[in-house]
């Protein structure tokens, strides 16, 4: 008898507060606009990016490998300088020094290898490092120092057979991240927003 082997994806695009709240139809558009206004505004003026991929263990490292590839291709077709890396050091380190390029992490847990039934997680998340940061109009002379999450999206996946089947399709759903993140970096530099001021270096 044949086993039924299925394997699932689901791909999260939700990046609101209000997010798994029951909103009207008029208020939902309303939080999108602001949104895909705010994704323009913090987006434009990064010239280059530079990507990281964290695998869960070795197994997983081909998921890197692909999405290394994905974002270099999406990179030229949209005229953008990136550079990437596996090194956590590397990447903390040039979040901090290297102010030009905007840090893209695409980190990937799940299941130990030779579980079944098997499942991943992705979270592709573009963040601004900051050291002296006031919140624009707020009377405050307090500054706060950390990273702004300025886009995020989330793909979960499982599967009833072996990981391999689940990387092939996981891979696909990490593309699918990879494409509707170029979609709205890629927006913001046509529409030529105003140049952000950059964040100053740490001291």
């Amino acid at each position: 008898m044949r086993s039924l082997a299925m394997t699932a994806i689901l791909i999260a695009a939700c990046q609101s507060p209000l997010c798994g709240q029951a909103i009207s139809r008029s208020e939902s558009l309303r939080v999108i606009k602001k949104m895909k206004a705010d994704s323009q505004r913090n987006f434009y003026g990064w010239r280059s990016l530079l990507m990281y991929c964290e695998p869960p263990d070795s197994e997983a490292e081909a998921l890197c490998d692909s999405a290394f590839t994905q974002v270099k291709y999406l990179a030229a077709i949209s005229n953008v300088s990136v550079q990437t890396t596996r090194s956590p050091g590397e990447f903390s380190f040039s979040m901090w020094w290297r102010r030009e390029s905007l840090p893209l992490s695409l980190l990937i847990s799940g299941t130990k290898p030779g579980d079944s039934p098997s499942a991943l997680n992705a979270i592709l998340r573009a963040t601004a490092p900051f050291s002296d940061a006031v919140e624009k109009g707020k009377n405050t002379s307090i500054a706060r120092s950390g990273d702004l999450i300025i886009w995020e999206r989330s793909a979960i996946g499982a599967s009833s057979t072996n990981r391999e089947q689940l990387f092939i399709e996981f891979s696909r759903a990490i593309e699918s991240l990879l494409k509707q993140f170029f979609a709205d970096y890629s927006g913001a530099q046509r529409r030529g927003l105003r140049t952000p001021k950059r964040p100053d270096r740490a001291d």
